[in-house]
This record gives C-alpha cells, sequence and structure tokens, in this order.
C-alpha cells in the first residue's frame, strides 16, 4: 500500500456512491472524469485484480443499472458478445500457453478495462437524455485536462509530478522527453502518447455531441482546449488520429463522395507500392514528428507478420518476444508500439478477429441510425463517433492501448452500439425541421428531448 492508496480509497468510495444516485449519463461521465482527473494507473489490491478508483464506479454502476426495476431492457446483438468472447478466449489462451500467475491476474484486470467498461457505457446511454447528461461532464474534463496539458508542456512542471512514483512510470520511457522545445505532457496517465489517445476519444466525442450543446462557444471551447490537450502530448500517433478525424468528419458535408474516396485511397496505395521502393505504409514516417520511432513501427508490423505462425492460435502467454528487438533495430527487447499487434499477442488471431469485430460493428451501428428517428443532432452525432473510431484506429497502429485510452475506446464502442437503440424511440429525439411524426398517446417530458 502507498501513501496515496487511501485517497484512491476514498475517491472510489465517494464515486460509488455517487453514480448510484447521478442520472445514468452523468454517472458515466462522472468516471471518465475521474479516470483522467486522478491517475488510473494507481490501484487498489482486491483479490486477483489491482481495482483503480474508475474500475470500481463502473461495477458499481452496472450493479445498479441492472438491480433498477425502470432500467429498459437492453437488446444484446452479436456485437455485444465480442468483448466477452474475446476476453474469455484471451484468458483461456493465456491457461493454454502455461502463462504465470502475473500474466494470469493481469489478463483478469483487463476485464474491467474491456468488458466492464463497453457494458457501463451499453446500459448507461439508453435515451438522449443520458447523452445530453453525458456531455456536460466531458466538456468539463477536457476544458480542465487540455489546460494542464498545455501548462505541462509550456512550463515543464506537472501537478501530478508527485504522483509518479507511486506507479505508472512505463518502461520503454522513463524519462522526462522534450520535442521543439516542450516537455511532452503526460499529466495524469503513465506516459504522454496515453494522454493524447485519451484526449482524442474525449474531445472527439465532444465534437460529435456538437447537436446536444446548448451554447455553441461553450462547445467550441471544450473542443479547442480539448485539442490543444491532445497537442501537448507532443506524440505522433495522437496527433495523426486527429488529423484523421478532422478529414473524415468533411464527409459528413459530401457523403456520395465517401465511396470514390475510399477507392481512391486504395488505388494510391497500390500505386505507392508498385512505384517506390518502400512499401507504401512506411511512408507515414515522413508525417512523424520522430521518424525514427515512425521507422520502427513499420518494421514491427513487418517482423509481427514474419512471426505470425507462432503466436496466430494462442498468443505468447508470458513468453514475450523480446527475440524480435534483434530484427528490428538489434536492440535485446522489443517495443510493441501498435495495439492490434498486441491484442494479438495477447490472445491470437482469434481474439484480434474479436476486437476488429467489434469495431466494425460499432461503426456499422452508429452508422445506421433508421431514418424514422428524424433527429439531425442523432445522426450527426453517429456520424461524429465513426471518425473518432477511425482516427483511434489509424493511432492504434502507433501505440498499445493501457489505463484511460484503453477504457475509453471500449466505452465509445459500447456507446455506438447503443445509439440505434435511441433511435427505435422517436419520443426521445428531437424531429427534424418540417418531419411530421405519428401522434403518440403521450408527449416526450422535456428534459427527455435533445435541447437545442
Amino acid at each position: 500500500m502507498t501513501p496515496v492508496t487511501p485517497i484512491t480509497i476514498a475517491l472510489a468510495l465517494v464515486a460509488m456512491v455517487a453514480v448510484c444516485f447521478l442520472r445514468p449519463g452523468r454517472a458515466l461521465g462522472l468516471i471518465i472524469a475521474l479516470m483522467l482527473i486522478w491517475p488510473e494507473y494507481l490501484r487498489i489490491p482486491i483479490g486477483l485484480a489491482q481495482m483503480s478508483a474508475p474500475r470500481m464506479a463502473a461495477l458499481a454502476l452496472i450493479v445498479r443499472m441492472a438491480l433498477t426495476k425502470d432500467t429498459p431492457r437492453l437488446r444484446l446483438g452479436w456485437i455485444d458478445a465480442l468483448p466477452v468472447l474475446g476476453w474469455v478466449w484471451d484468458l483461456g489462451a493465456n491457461f493454454a500457453e502455461g502463462a504465470g500467475s502475473t500474466q494470469i491476474v493481469y489478463m483478469v484486470g483487463r476485464f474491467f478495462d474491456t468488458v466492464c467498461m463497453y457494458y457501463v457505457a451499453r446500459l448507461s446511454i439508453r435515451s438522449a437524455r443520458d447523452i445530453a447528461d453525458l456531455y456536460p461532464m466531458l466538456a468539463v474534463t477536457a476544458a480542465a485536462m487540455g489546460v494542464l496539458g498545455a501548462w505541462e508542456a509550456i512550463t515543464a512542471s506537472s501537478y501530478y509530478e508527485r504522483l509518479y512514483a507511486y506507479g505508472g512510470q512505463a518502461w520503454f520511457d522513463k524519462q522526462a522527453e522534450f520535442r521543439y522545445g516542450f516537455l511532452r505532457a503526460r499529466a495524469s496517465t503513465a506516459h504522454a502518447i496515453y494522454f493524447g489517445m485519451a484526449m482524442i476519444v474525449v474531445t472527439g466525442m465532444i465534437y460529435a455531441m456538437r447537436g446536444v450543446a446548448r451554447r455553441t462557444w461553450l462547445w467550441l471551447g471544450a473542443v479547442l482546449l480539448g485539442v490543444l490537450g491532445a497537442i501537448s502530448s507532443l506524440s505522433s500517433g495522437p496527433q495523426l488520429g486527429l488529423a484523421i478525424l478532422c478529414i473524415t468528419s468533411v464527409f459528413y458535408f459530401m457523403k456520395p463522395m465517401i465511396k470514390p474516396a475510399i477507392v481512391g485511397l486504395v488505388l494510391l496505395c497500390v500505386l505507392v507500392e508498385m512505384a517506390s521502393n518502400r512499401h507504401f505504409y512506411q511512408l507515414i514516417d515522413y508525417l512523424a514528428l520522430n521518424s525514427e520511432t515512425a521507422w520502427y513501427r513499420g518494421r514491427l508490423l513487418e517482423v509481427a507478420v514474419s512471426h505470425l505462425p507462432d503466436y496466430w492460435l494462442f498468443g505468447v502467454g508470458d513468453k514475450w518476444p523480446h527475440h524480435w528487438g534483434l530484427e528490428i533495430d538489434t536492440r535485446l527487447h522489443v517495443d510493441v508500439v501498435n495495439h492490434f499487434i498486441l491484442v494479438a499477442l495477447n490472445g491470437g488471431v482469434p481474439s484480434l478477429l474479436c476486437f476488429v469485430g467489434t469495431i466494425i460493428g460499432a461503426m456499422r451501428a452508429a452508422s445506421r441510425i433508421p431514418a424514422r428517428s428524424c433527429s439531425p443532432a442523432l445522426k450527426q452525432m453517429g456520424f461524429g463517433l465513426v471518425c473518432v473510431t477511425i482516427g483511434l484506429a489509424g493511432a492504434s497502429m502507433s501505440v498499445g492501448l493501457f489505463g484511460p485510452p484503453l477504457l475509453l475506446t471500449y466505452m465509445l464502442l459500447g456507446l455506438m452500439v447503443s445509439l440505434p437503440g435511441l433511435a427505435e424511440h422517436p419520443r426521445l429525439v428531437r424531429p427534424a425541421p418540417g418531419v411530421r411524426t405519428e401522434p403518440r398517446a403521450s408527449a416526450a417530458r422535456p428534459s427527455e428531448v435533445l435541447p437545442a
């Protein structure tokens, strides 16, 4: 037990009580705020798991929603089974590979970061009011962390610096790093790139919820401060994700161009592959803040594919493939800076298929909101969240996700899968101007309608 463990316990207990009384959307927003404002890597040892404050609060909210009689019935589909199936396979695969107790405990903990976070979002977002409740908490979190990140980058000092000694130090980069004269801000996370990735997800969600905002200038301020926080990490991955988010969002205003753009991108990759002496995916090196680290990522992908027969079914267990380092850059260890490869190493190709299937299923759900919903704000949010997911997937090619970025990823996926369920209740969303809807026996209460 560390000197800050009592503080973590106190915060966890307060959050657990709060989520039992707050409306579901606000409770979910509180969990997101907690995981970024207080370091998620500060854990409480409970049995086989190391429980963080967000983990405990999420469990409390799931239990509350499951036991509340007036909670709308959750209609589960094949997408909802994939996160559970992926985690069960990971656990079984590690047993099959003879992994030690440390690795098994790690895999048990991943249940709370993946399955638990997915379902806390699925259960919490059941009406338009829940989305309207979630938005202010996200906006405040993005604004606060954006300011703290910028302050850290500019002044080279952090309010979280005293907490670093109690956990969260990433083995691959323990020293403070400067780029262009600024400190790479890590704020409450274990590494600067984790902070940048978390800010991309939170800021992207706020951007997608612009139809919920009552005051445009407050929404814009939260987005800009969130972007500032992502930039303060000075990491190529988050900035690549931010660029992808901006580019894909433009297609909301020219949807007929989406398919031609995809075809054009594929043809461009083929042309580069044929005309260049380098593979098309290696050209991303020129877009990175540090071309040397970008080169490593491309080489890691090649080596991982060449060794696929070694881990394709059950992963590697606790026998981490440090021998790959000699093939990549002659080092004696390997840094798996690719979340898709990391997932495969934990549970083989079956685990990777579950993860990718969840992403595709969530994007498909968010992009196919029924036309009868007649809600421009809901459709706009669905498209925006798809853009966030594409940006996150692109950025995940440069980092393995741990801590807040991992938790937020599964929350994002659960939220997206919930959107079509909102569209099945037309009384919960505001009709578009000039669109007539069928009369209903009872009108919606003002609090259940998306605000202007």
